[in-house]
C-alpha cells in the first residue's frame, strides 16, 4: 500500500467501517464520532482525482452506536422517500413536503434521476420540473433535513435504473471503472454536486445531511471497488464534505463483506446502508398474503455474527414497503394499501427502534407517477406504491400511524440514545417484550409485540419490571392486551416538563409547556383498557374535563394511578401535588391522530381538530396556522400564554378561551371546500385524424435515418451480415419507434420474421405496401416480464411478384430493464433486432431489406425541453406536434368518441376542456376511463393521454389494470383553457368486428379539500414554440 493510501485509511467517520471492523478495539461506551473533526484531513483517492480536504473544515454530521449526530445534537433521522420526477410540478413538490413534516418525518430521502436531466451528452437541465436547487430550499422551508440519492445508478423502478438513454450506446461495462463509462458519470456527477455542494448541512444554510452512490451493487470486485472509490473521490474533489454512503441489498451485504475482511475500503464509504424488504404482498385475487414476523437487525438478534449488529445506529436502513404495480395485473394497489397498513408499519419501524436503528427512511411515502416514458419494463403509469400519501396526494389512514410515532420520536428525546435493560418475562407466553434504558436519564422504552410477532393472537398480560422510581408490574389493574395484528411501545420514568411519569401503557405520543401548565398527549386502541400512574408528593386535585376516568393516590409511594378504556378524547386536569398543572389527553387512535404539534417564535403550540395542519408561526401576539379541511372541521388550539390572535389560513378566526382546558376553541367550524361541476367530457366538441400515415406505401421516409452497420451497442446483436436495427443506436431511446423496409419481391419472400424489443407488455403492428397484415404483443400479467418477442407472419402473394414492395413497423417500447442485476440489462435492444425475410423451407434471410428508423422529433436534439425527453415517442402525431397547444386541428374531421375506428393504426382526438374551479380548494382531477370498476375492456386498444401537451399515462384497455389517470395540478390549468389529446391505437376491425367499443371518458375529482399550497402554472412550450426551435435547427 502506497503512504497516501495508508494515511486514507488512518482515519474514519464516526460511523466508519473501521469501528465496524474493530469493534474489539473500541470502549464499548466511547462515542466513536470524539475523532470526527480529522475525518477532512485525510486524503481521498479515484480513478484520475487525487484531493486532500481541507482540515479546517467542521464535521457536522456523525454517528456513534446510538444515534447521528448534528453538530454533536443527537437526532434520529426518521426519513421518507420521495421521487421529484415522478411530480413533474413543482408547486406539489411543497405540498408532499410539508405533509411529510405534518406526518411526523423529520428527513426526505430524495432519488435523482440522471436520465431525466440529460436528454443527450453533454446536455442537462437543472430548470423547470428539473430544478433540483429550488427542490431542496422548498425542504428546508418545510424544516426537513435531506438524504440524496445521486446515483448513477438509481434502480427506483426507472426505466433503465435511472441510466439516460445515450448511455446505452456505451459498448462497455456500466457501473465499473472503465474510463469511458466514467466520463460519462463524472459528467452528471459535476453538474449535480455542484448544487448538492450549496445546500449541504453547514449551521444555518443547507439541509442536506446524507449523500448516497450507487445503489445495491453487487460483486465488490477489484472493479467494482475501483468505481466506488471514484464514486467518493469525486465527490470529495466536488466539495461534498457529508458522510458518503452506499444502500446494499440486506443487512449484511457485499460492500459490509469487504469491509470486515479488511481490504481497503477507506476511500470507497463512510456509512454502513442497506434495504429490507418488508411489503405484504397481495395475491391475485388481492387478497393479503401471510405477514412475515419483522427480523431483528441489532440489539436482539440471537446470531449477532455481524458487527454492526452491535452498533446498528452507524446504519442507514431503507424499508421497503410497499410496491409498483405492473400491467395485467388485477390491480394491487388498495390491497398493498390496507395490508401494509399503520399495524404493519408501526410493527415494523417500531422493532427497528427498539433493535436500535435508529436511522430509518421509508420507501415509499409518496409514489407518484410514471408519466411519459419514465417506468421501467412493465410498469403501470401510477406509482402508488399503496404510500401513506397516495398518488393524488390524499393522506391514506396509515398516515395516522406514522404521524403518531412521528411525534413520539420527536418529544421522547431519548429514544436517541438507548441500550437493552433488564430481561423482561411478561405473564403470557404468546407475548414478547423488549426494554431498552437511556444510561444517561434512566428512561424506559417497551416494545411489545406477539411472539413469534406476526401472529394473530388476542393474548392478555402483564410484567414486572424495575423502573427508576420503584418495581412495579404492568399494569397494577387489569391486563395488557394485544388483539390481533399489533404492537405497543411504552414509555417510563420519563419527566413529561414538570411533572413525572412513572408509566404508562398507553403509547406517549407528545407534550408541550404551555406556560404554567404542561400539556401531555397518550392514545390507544379503541376499547382497551390504560393505566398511567405519575409521582406527586402530595394529593393532587384531579378533574376529569371529558370522558371517563377513575383515579386513585398511594400515599406511601406518592403515586397518582389513572384508569380508563379508550374511546375518543379522555381529557383530565391534575394540580396542586408538583410543581406545575398537567393536563392529560387520552385519546383513541383515531382522535389522537387529530393532534399536531409545532414550535413557533412564542413557544409550543399543540392544535387539535382540521384534516392537516400545515404550518404554524407567530407574529408579535398572533398565533397564524394554515392547513386542509375536507369539511366543516372544528378547531381547539393551545397556544403560548402571549397569543391574543388566531387566524387560520390568513382568515381571523374567533375563539373562547376555556381556563379549565387550558385552550382556545374556534366558535365556528373552519370552512369546508367549495362546490363545483365537471364538464362532460363525451358531450365536447372532438375533432379525430388518421394518424399512421407511415404505413401508405407512397409516405416519403428519406429523411429518416437509415438503419446500416452502425456500431451496435445492444447486449443482443442481430446475425452477422445483418444492419443495426436497435434504435438506441439511432438516437431514439423511447416510445414509439417506426421503421420502414424496403425490398424488392421475390419467390423466397413468403414468411416475414420479426425479433424485437420493447418492454413488457410492448407490441408491434405491421403492414405491408399499406396492407395490415397483424400486431404481436410482448407477454404481461407478470412483474417482471420478458422484454423481447418474436412475431412470424406468412405474407400475401403480391410479396413474391416482382417490383418494389415495403415494410411499415411500429414497436412501442414500453419501458425498458433496469440494471439491478449489474448485467447490463439497460442496454437490452429496443425496437427491432432482425428481420428475416424467406422462404419457411428455405435459408433465412434470404431477401434483403433496406430499412430506415424514426423515433421522436429530434432523437437526442430535444427540441420540447421543457417536457423533456422522456414526454414523446415517434407517433407521427407526436413528431407533428398535435398533442401540444396551439396547432390547428381545423381541418381535422368531427369525432365519433363511443366506437374505435376501422382503421388499423392510430386515430388521433382532440377536444378544449374549459375549468373554472374554486381557487381555495386544492384538487386534484383524474381521467377516468370506463366506469371505474372494470379493470379490462373487450375492446383490444391503446391511448396515450395528453393534457396539455403533457403525457400523463398509457390506458391499454384489454390488458389492465388501470383506469384511472391522475393530472398533476399545475400541468392542468383549473381556471382556463385546456387542451386534450388522446392517441388511440388498434387493429381497427381487421380481426374483431364485435370489440369495438370505445370506453367513455370523464373527469373525477381525486381529492379535494380547502386549503392546499399555491399552484403555479407550468410554463412550457406550445406548438409554434416547437416549431420555431425546428426551423432553427
Amino acid at each position: 500500500m502506497d503512504k497516501m493510501g495508508k494515511i486514507a485509511k488512518r482515519f474514519r467517520l464516526g460511523a466508519s467501517l473501521l469501528s465496524l471492523l474493530l469493534p474489539s478495539l473500541i470502549n464499548h461506551n466511547a462515542i466513536a464520532a470524539d475523532n470526527s473533526d480529522k475525518i477532512l484531513s485525510r486524503p481521498v483517492k479515484g480513478r484520475d482525482i487525487t484531493v486532500s480536504l481541507p482540515a479546517e473544515k467542521t464535521v457536522r454530521i456523525t454517528f456513534d452506536r446510538y444515534s447521528a449526530m448534528i453538530d454533536s445534537r443527537r437526532f434520529l433521522i426518521w426519513s421518507g422517500e420521495f421521487d421529484p420526477f415522478r411530480l413533474p410540478s413543482p408547486s406539489l413538490w411543497q405540498d408532499i413536503f410539508e405533509k411529510m413534516k405534518a406526518i411526523g418525518f423529520n428527513t426526505v430521502t430524495i432519488q435523482l434521476d440522471w436520465a431525466y436531466h440529460s436528454p443527450a451528452p453533454g446536455v442537462y437541465d437543472f430548470n423547470g420540473i428539473r430544478d433540483i436547487d429550488r427542490l431542496l430550499s422548498m425542504a428546508k422551508v418545510a424544516g426537513l433535513y435531506v438524504v440524496v440519492r445521486i446515483g448513477p445508478y438509481a434502480d427506483a423502478d426507472l426505466s433503465r435504473g435511472g441510466f439516460p438513454g445515450w448511455l446505452t450506446r456505451q459498448k462497455v461495462d456500466a457501473r465499473s471503472d472503465d474510463p469511458v463509462y466514467l466520463a460519462a458519470v463524472d459528467e452528471w456527477l459535476t453538474r449535480v454536486n455542484a448544487i448538492i455542494s450549496r445546500h449541504q448541512y453547514d449551521g444555518d444554510k443547507g439541509n442536506v445531511i446524507l449523500y448516497q452512490v450507487e445503489d445495491r451493487l453487487g460483486d465488490p470486485s477489484p472493479v467494482k471497488q475501483r468505481y466506488m472509490a471514484h464514486l467518493y473521490a469525486k465527490a470529495r474533489h466536488d466539495g461534498i464534505t457529508l458522510p458518503i454512503f452506499h444502500n446494499e441489498t440486506g443487512p449484511v451485504g457485499d460492500w459490509l463483506s469487504v469491509a470486515r475482511s479488511g481490504e481497503d475500503v477507506a476511500s470507497l464509504i463512510d456509512l454502513h446502508g442497506f434495504s429490507i424488504n418488508t411489503t405484504r404482498f397481495c395475491d391475485t385475487q388481492n387478497q393479503p398474503l401471510r405477514e412475515a414476523a419483522p427480523p431483528d437487525l441489532g440489539y436482539y438478534n440471537l446470531d449477532n455474527s455481524a458487527s454492526f449488529l452491535k452498533r446498528p445506529a452507524t446504519s442507514l436502513i431503507t424499508i421497503e414497503d410497499g410496491s409498483a404495480d405492473y400491467w395485467g395485473s388485477n390491480e394491487q394497489y388498495n390491497c398493498l394499501a390496507n395490508s401494509n397498513d399503520e399495524r404493519h408499519e408501526m410493527l415494523i419501524l417500531g422493532n427497528n427502534l427498539i433493535n436500535g436503528l435508529t436511522n430509518q427512511t421509508l420507501r415509499m411515502v409518496y409514489g407518484g407517477i410514471n408519466w411519459g416514458w419514465l417506468g421501467q419494463s412493465g410498469r403501470i403509469t401510477s406509482f402508488d406504491y399503496g404510500a401513506p400519501i397516495d398518488e393524488a396526494r390524499n393522506l391514506r389512514p396509515k398516515a395516522d400511524g406514522l404521524k403518531r410515532l412521528g411525534q413520539f420520536i420527536s418529544t421522547f428525546s431519548d429514544i436517541t440514545k438507548m441500550m437493552p435493560g433488564s430481561v423482561i418475562v411478561p405473564t403470557s407466553s404468546h407475548i414478547r417484550v423488549l426494554h431498552n434504558v437511556n444510561p444517561d436519564t434512566n428512561s424506559h422504552l417497551f416494545f411489545i409485540t406477539h411472539k413469534p410477532a406476526n401472529s394473530l393472537h388476542d393474548s392478555k398480560f402483564t410484567f414486572s419490571v424495575a423502573l427508576p422510581d420503584g418495581t412495579y408490574t404492568l399494569p397494577e389493574e387489569g391486563n395488557l392486551e394485544l388483539n390481533g395484528h399489533d404492537s405497543k411501545y411504552l414509555i417510563a420514568g420519563f419527566n413529561l416538563g414538570r411533572n413525572r411519569l412513572v408509566y404508562s401503557t398507553s403509547q406517549f405520543q407528545t407534550m408541550i409547556t404551555q406556560g404554567e401548565h404542561d400539556i401531555a398527549l397518550f392514545n390507544g386502541r379503541q376499547g382497551e383498557a390504560g393505566e398511567i400512574v405519575l409521582r406527586y408528593e402530595t394529593k393532587p386535585r384531579v378533574t376529569v374535563i371529558e370522558g371517563d376516568a377513575r383515579y386513585f393516590y398511594d400515599p406511601a409511594r406518592h403515586d397518582l394511578r389513572l384508569n380508563y378504556i379508550h374511546g375518543g378524547l379522555t381529557r383530565i386536569k391534575i394540580e396542586n401535588g408538583g410543581p406545575a398543572p398537567l393536563i392529560l389527553l387520552i385519546g383513541d387512535e383515531k382522535e389522537s391522530a387529530r393532534f399536531s404539534r409545532f414550535s413557533t417564535d412564542a413557544g409550543d403550540v399543540l392544535v387539535f381538530g382540521p384534516s392537516l395542519v400545515r404550518q404554524a408561526s407567530s407574529t408579535d401576539l398572533t398565533l397564524s396556522l394554515k392547513g386542509d379541511t375536507g369539511s366543516q372541521e372544528t378547531l381547539e388550539v393551545w397556544a403560548p400564554p402571549a397569543i391574543t390572535t388566531l387566524e387560520w389560513n390568513s382568515h381571523h378566526v374567533a375563539f373562547s378561551r376555556n381556563f379549565l382546558n387550558g385552550n382556545f376553541i374556534a366558535k365556528d367550524f373552519l370552512p369546508e371546500p367549495e362546490n363545483f361541476t365537471l364538464p362532460d367530457l363525451m358531450t365536447l366538441d372532438w375533432q379525430a385524424a388518421e394518424g399512421t400515415p407511415e404505413a401508405r406505401p407512397n409516405f416519403d421516409d428519406s429523411h429518416w435515418q437509415k438503419a446500416d452497420d452502425t456500431d451496435d451497442s445492444a447486449i443482443i446483436s442481430p446475425p452477422e451480415g445483418q444492419p443495426n436495427l436497435n434504435a438506441d443506436s439511432y438516437g431514439f431511446h423511447d416510445g414509439d419507434i417506426w421503421y420502414r423496409g424496403h425490398f424488392v419481391g421475390d419467390p423466397q419472400a413468403k414468411s416475414l420474421t420479426l425479433h424485437y424489443g420493447a418492454g413488457g407488455s410492448g407490441f408491434l403492428q405491421l403492414w405491408m405496401d399499406g396492407q395490415f397484415l397483424g400486431e404481436n404483443e410482448i407477454e404481461n400479467g407478470l412483474s417482471q416480464p420478458s422484454t423481447r418477442g418474436s412475431f412470424r407472419i406468412n405474407l400475401p402473394e403480391s410479396a413474391q411478384k416482382a417490383g418494389d414492395h415495403v415494410f411499415s413497423v411500429m414497436i412501442r417500447l414500453n419501458g425498458h430493464r433496469e440494471d439491478n442485476a449489474d448485467n447490463n440489462m439497460q442496454r437490452a435492444p429496443s425496437g427491432l433486432i432482425a428481420a428475416s425475410l424467406s422462404d419457411p423451407s428455405g435459408a433465412a434471410y434470404a431477401v434483403p431489406i433496406s430499412w430506415r428508423v424514426q423515433g421522436n422529433l429530434g432523437g437526442e436534439n430535444l427540441l420540447d425541453t421543457d417536457r423533456g425527453a422522456l414526454n414523446n415517442g415517434g407517433q407521427f402525431g407526436e413528431r407533428s406536434g398535435w398533442h401540444l397547444p396551439g396547432y390547428s386541428d381545423s381541418n381535422w374531421s368531427s369525432a365519433d368518441m363511443t366506437r374505435l375506428s376501422s382503421t388499423p393504426g392510430t386515430t388521433w382526438y382532440r377536444s378544449h376542456v374549459k375549468l373554472n374551479l374554486p381557487k381555495e380548494n386544492d384538487i386534484t382531477l383524474g381521467l377516468t376511463i370506463g366506469d371505474g370498476h372494470k379493470i379490462r375492456s373487450k375492446s383490444h386498444y391503446r391511448m396515450l393521454i395528453f393534457v396539455n401537451g403533457w403525457n400523463i399515462g398509457q390506458y391499454i384497455a384489454h390488458i389492465g389494470p388501470q383506469t384511472v389517470f391522475s393530472i398533476p395540478a399545475g400541468i392542468i390549468d383549473y381556471n382556463g383553457d385546456n387542451l386534450l389529446a388522446l392517441a388511440v391505437t388498434s387493429d381497427g376491425t381487421a380481426f374483431d368486428k364485435e370489440n369495438t367499443v370505445m370506453e367513455p371518458i370523464h373527469l373525477t375529482v381525486l381529492h379535494n379539500v380547502r386549503g392546499g399550497v399555491p399552484i403555479e402554472k407550468i410554463d412550457a412550450a406550445n406548438w409554434k414554440d416547437i416549431k420555431e426551435a425546428q426551423e432553427q435547427q
